[in-house]
């Protein structure tokens, strides 16, 4: 096998990766990030697809003119990659509200991404298939690739924008196409011509930023309507691995004049106050925020802000007189826009002696931290990128409203502390809140818990509210003090304890949270008033934190107009794109397949077990991939870091894996029984025992939490790269069909898996979700064990 095969298998593999990536960022900003789990599902369907072709006509694509197939590939990536989100990124699809119109725009934007990842995938297709006696070491190559090139995103993104990057991406396929023309001796001219494409892809992608060559002309709208809107005046916008942050000049209905308003991937607002240094100004500016009574109510308190954004919360504490705040924000480019690009702008208060600013994730902070503090406060974060109701891989603020956060942050509150959390009054979430802290505090054996929280809200409809819990009883004189901060604000406290009813809000407003602290005075349980409320406000977990999907499934198509899309549109999507993707599978893998001449399924023996195991195969890896990535985002300390360095470390071990299985080119069940069987084992024990342990130590260095993570995973990813070769060795000599359509079944199943781990997770949480992948394992285990170890003999067609 020509060096150039396998190096130009790296490269493509490596931006086929980078690729996927960089259309999970574009795609957050263009679109709702319920279009995240797209570039995997293109990714996954046209690998599987490229490899069906590649089979059906196997003397054409891999024979002797398999290099300069493989090159031109590898050129129509090159070309199919930039020119899909060219595409993209200036067409203006139609809004949300015509979901029809929508899809059918849309629909021809996927096309041309199914382009690159098919022409990608058919270029590693031709590798497997012509030296398919040395699979493991292709497809160790491949995997290998992939894994650099997950893991060389974080670095770059930081430099440079997703539409750059994408003519990086192209250059790299250039790179691996002259490869492959040099090993098959193409003219001269030709492959001057490929060096010349790559220094000119390189060349654009360099200064695309600088020039603005290609950027996104209209981005997600935040208006109930949903429609696209053009891009207002931007005055800083940079890109990172988290999010695409802009500073844009806005006019909100409630402002006299414009301000500055900070986005996160176009969403999440966040207003930068702009600031004299008047503090007396500045607390009548917020006096009808509900936040603004959570400072009012403590004084010269010790304060942890979680969620910095434009600095408001920061501001109120420093308006409040408190004296430390301690500021923690997961973004460093909103750090930046706070301290450096703005601080004039907002009045420099991040260098008050009293403030100290961190960027870090909250709970990893907390973790590391001795501190105990006064008041731990978190307002409105939610920049949606947690995904919280569709289909991303990575997940982010919805990890600070689990139960399990919710302890870790009680933990280091003084005695006498409180936490504060705003969120929207409506959609249930202030609702939710007070349902997480009932429930820790009930976990806790604390039976009077409305003795220990309190919920004030402004008078305003559309106003949000903000929930108390004391890490102590709240005291009549607390209560009171409450009372009359609501007074001065224009609020109204819905539920304190030893007052009277008369002064508090309206019975309509106060009964929901009634059946949440006190549901014996409406003849219920807290367990059956969470049961029968119209939304889902069931605590969330760190195994299932969706904490912002408060829709109900049967309620799926009768969403509200006026409600946000992330909310409206989120179930529909996932099942929507759930349904085309198996269309397109089954026109693309499986029909083919199934006619042409010479793969026929019928004759193949042990036709069902072997396809099985191959769709099991598919099935359990994506389940455990994404399980995984979830789990460890809380460890990691940041979603960025889980996504990269689990997927480059499943990847990695997974090639060496695949490459170590070369050790048994003729291995039969037995072997491979083996295999599976370990490998059941350790996810087993790994989901029952270890997944859980990972929380306890996350006061440890980020090295050492890398390091941790890598030794965890990788063992059992090693084992699990191994099954494909070796199950694709021991069917290819029951009959050469079963290879193809092994293939397929793979790829096909993958695509399933990638939109059925969020499914499952939606209704029983990632760890259900994982142990459903061990199932597959296990299953597959069965199936190959029940296939004869003589591969000589004939065997009786199923």
């Amino acid at each position: 096998m020509p060096r150039a095969v396998v190096a130009g298998v790296f490269l493509v593999a490596l931006g086929t990766l980078f690729f996927e990536v960089l259309l999970t960022r574009i795609f957050s900003v263009t679109l709702w990030y319920h279009f995240g789990f797209l570039a995997i599902s293109l990714a996954l369907l046209g690998t599987a697809a490229s490899a069906v072709l590649c089979f059906l006509y196997p003397d054409t694509l891999a024979g002797e003119k398999h290099l300069r197939n493989m090159a031109a590939s590898a050129v129509a990536f090159a070309v199919a990659a930039p020119g899909s989100v060219v595409y993209h990124v200036v067409a203006r699809l139609p809004g949300f509200d015509d979901l029809s119109s929508f899809y059918l725009a849309f629909g021809s934007q996927l096309t041309l991404l199914f382009i690159a990842f098919f022409s990608s995938g058919l270029c590693i297709s031709i590798a497997l298939f012509r030296y398919s006696s040395r699979i493991a070491t292709v497809y160790s190559f491949d995997l290998i690739g992939a894994s650099l090139g997950s893991m060389l995103v974080v670095p770059f993104m930081y430099q440079w924008s997703p539409m750059a990057l994408v003519f990086v991406v192209s250059a790299t396929a250039f790179v691996a196409a002259l490869g492959f023309l040099r090993a098959a001796s193409a003219p001269v001219w030709l492959q001057i011509s490929m060096a010349l494409f790559v220094v000119a892809s390189l060349s654009i992608g360099i200064t695309n930023d600088r020039m603005k060559l290609v950027e996104i002309s209209s981005v997600k709208s935040y208006q109930a309507t949903q429609t696209q809107m053009p891009k207002p005046k931007t005055l800083y916008e940079k890109w990172s691995p988290v999010s695409r942050v802009a500073v844009e000049e806005s006019q909100p209905k409630w402002a006299s004049n414009p301000v500055l308003m900070a986005t996160n991937d176009a969403g999440a607002p966040t207003v930068l106050w702009e600031f004299n240094g008047n503090y007396e100004g500045t607390r009548k500016l917020f006096a009808r925020d509900s936040t603004l009574c959570a400072f009012e109510f403590v004084s010269d308190a010790k304060v942890l802000i979680v969620g910095v954004g434009g600095g408001r919360d920061v501001l109120m504490a420093l308006a409040t007189g408190q004296r430390a705040v301690t500021a923690v924000e997961i973004n460093p480019l909103m750090g930046e826009i706070v301290v450096d690009a703005f601080a004039d702008y907002i009045g420099r208060i991040f260098e008050d002696p009293r403030v100290s600013l961190h960027i870090q994730e909250g709970r990893n902070f907390i973790a590391a931290s001795d501190e105990k503090y006064d008041l731990i406060e978190f307002s409105m974060i939610d920049s949606w990128s947690s995904a919280s109701a569709a289909g991303a891989y990575v997940f982010n603020e919805n990890s600070l409203y689990t139960i399990d956060a919710v302890e870790d942050f009680m933990n280091h509150l003084e005695p006498n502390g409180i936490i504060s959390m705003t969120r929207y009054f409506a959609w249930g979430e202030s609702l939710r809140l007070v349902a997480i802290f009932t429930t820790y505090l009930e976990n806790q054996g604390l039976q009077d818990v409305d003795q220990r929280i309190m919920v004030i809200k402004n008078k305003l409809a559309n106003a949000n509210a903000t929930v108390l819990l004391k890490n102590g009883r709240f005291t009549r004189e607390e209560a009171l003090k409450l009372v009359r901060i609501a007074e001065q604000s224009d609020s109204v406290v819905i539920h304190a304890p030893h007052v009277s009813p008369q002064v508090l809000a309206h019975p309509r407003l106060r009964r929901p949270f009634q059946g949440l602290l006190d549901p014996a005075s409406l003849g219920t349980t807290r367990q059956q008033f969470i049961a029968g409320y119209a939304r889902d406000i069931s605590p969330p977990t760190d195994d299932r934190p969706f904490f912002f999907y408060t829709q109900r499934a049967r309620d799926m198509l009768r969403g509200q107009r006026n409600e946000h899309a992330a909310r409206r549109l989120a179930l529909p999507v996932l099942y929507g794109m759930a349904a085309v993707f198996a269309v397109i599978g089954f026109f693309t893998i499986f029909v083919p397949l199934y006619l042409r001449s010479g793969t026929g399924i019928r004759e193949a023996p042990h036709r069902l077990r072997s396809l099985t195991y191959f769709a099991m195969l598919g099935t359990g890896f994506m389940l455990v991939e994404i399980s995984l990535i979830q789990r460890l985002t809380i460890f990691l300390g940041h979603p960025t870091w889980s996504f990269v360095v689990v997927l480059t470390t499943v990847l990695f071990a997974s090639g060496l894996g695949s490459q170590f299985s070369a050790r048994w080119p003729d291995a039969e069940p037995r072997v491979l029984g083996r295999v599976l069987a370990g490998l059941t084992l350790a996810l087993l024990f790994y989901a029952l025992v270890i997944q859980d342990q990972f929380t306890s130590f996350m006061w440890l260095g980020k090295v050492a939490r890398i390091s941790a993570t890598v030794i965890s995973i990788a063992p059992l990813a090693f084992l699990m790269g191994m099954c494909f070769p070796m199950g694709i060795q021991i069917v290819r000599r029951f009959h050469a069909t079963l290879v193809p359509w092994g293939w397929g079944v793979n790829g096909a199943f993958s695509v399933f898996a990638s939109i059925l781990s969020i499914v499952l997770a939606l209704a029983i949480g990632f760890r259900a979700a994982m142990l459903i992948g061990v199932a597959c394992y296990a299953v597959a285990f069965v199936l190959i064990r029940t296939l004869p170890d003589d591969s000589a003999q004939s065997a009786r067609a199923e």
